[in-house]
């Protein structure tokens, strides 16, 4: 009979829409987020340490180079003595307020135990040294995330400072009015730190991630403050313990976990519709995860023992101001999103490439490891 019929489907099955809509995310994560920078720390976040002593109108340079970067500046043809002094000069510059300061002398890369190299080269100035402009744009073509420590000290006692910075690709120069005066203040020490946690968290993309993760369904800002606080506490305990050297995880573990946090939390949104009851409780386990992350790169920084506490203090508290404006950030576009119907499917399914990016990092990572 005509009125018993039974209707045609007029569209594919939902497990076959499911899976097309799938397939076509995954492509979009392939073609997108690879050509992000540092989309899967291809940007190695490695760490040298520099020393510079001024005697005279000379001043000695020595530059620690982590085995680590030594293995990327071969993987970029840099293995010749004759490539790497080109490299080295052609990269660094010495000055004073009066003139420009020229290389007189560099020694052969010397071998370390650890793995490591010894760079040192001796820079003539013509007249007696009182000021001093040090611009490196060392291995930043190499490495996006390379951080230079660098140091002045004393020709007699180069263990004593005189000055310090940490330099980055954004911030390469070091500038003082008189090198023999140790003026180096507590709170030009604070804010070196302090910078560098903002610098790191912000390109850490896959911390970037996972906050806008968590907080995508929070309906109130009460309970995205509770989810980020508990982010907070978490990351900032294994940081804590970390850099203690209480705890210890190699990076090859630690790295595609966090990968892996990133992909629970986007699917968890995908299939539960909404936050689930108490995530704060699953933020503050995966929290630690990422502090053990966020340690690397203050440990490679040379830092003694009296300003531990100082630096890890300092380093956490710009990653948690970096924090705040992510999530600040964050929040308001979702709130102005949800006054529209569409909104709930739209974050569902962004959710879905959020975890299939978090799976690539991981296969990426891993792989990488292996």
């Amino acid at each position: 009979m005509a009125g018993s019929k039974a209707m045609a489907p007029t569209g594919p099955f939902p497990a076959v829409a499911f899976f097309r809509r799938l397939a076509a995310l995954l492509a979009f994560s392939c073609v997108l987020f690879p050509a992000l920078p540092s989309y899967s720390h291809d940007s190695i976040g490695s760490v040298s340490n520099a020393i510079a002593t001024v005697r005279g109108s000379r001043l000695d340079y020595f530059l620690n180079v982590p085995s680590i970067m030594r293995a990327a500046m071969e993987g970029a043809g840099l293995i010749e003595e004759k490539r790497i002094t080109q490299y080295i000069t052609s990269r660094l510059h010495v000055s004073t307020s009066k003139r420009e300061c020229r290389i007189i002398s560099f020694d052969a890369p010397a071998p370390q135990t650890s793995g490591n190299f010894i760079i040192h080269l001796v820079f003539d100035c013509h007249e007696p040294i009182n000021d001093l402009r040090l611009s490196s744009a060392l291995f930043y073509d190499i490495d996006q995330k390379h951080i230079q420590f660098f140091r002045l000290a004393g020709y007699s006692n180069p263990r004593e400072p005189i000055s310090e910075t940490i330099l980055t690709q954004s911030n390469h120069l070091f500038e003082t009015s008189d090198v023999h005066s140790n003026v180096f203040s507590i709170f030009s020490k604070v804010y070196s730190y302090f910078h560098l946690g903002v610098e790191h968290i912000l390109r850490g993309y896959d911390h970037i991630l996972f906050l806008l993760c968590v907080i995508l369904f929070a309906p109130t800002l009460i309970e995205t403050i509770k989810i980020v606080t508990s982010f907070t506490v978490a990351h900032s305990v294994t940081l804590g313990l970390a850099y203690m050297g209480v705890i210890s995880l190699s990076t090859n573990i630690v790295e595609p976990l966090i990968a892996l946090t990133i992909v629970y939390v986007a699917f968890e949104n995908y299939f539960s519709k909404s936050m689930p009851g108490k995530r704060w409780l699953l933020v503050l386990f995966f929290g630690l995860i990422h502090g053990l992350g966020f340690v690397d790169v203050l440990k490679g920084v040379t830092v003694s023992k009296n300003e531990l506490l100082l630096a890890l203090f300092s380093f956490n508290a710009g990653i948690e101001a970096g924090q705040v404006i992510i999530v600040v950030f964050f929040f308001a576009i979702l709130t102005y999103l949800r006054r529209y119907s569409w909104t709930p499917v739209f974050l569902r399914w962004s959710s879905v490439t959020m975890g299939l990016t978090g799976m690539i990092w991981f296969l990426q990572r891993t792989i990488g490891y292996l």
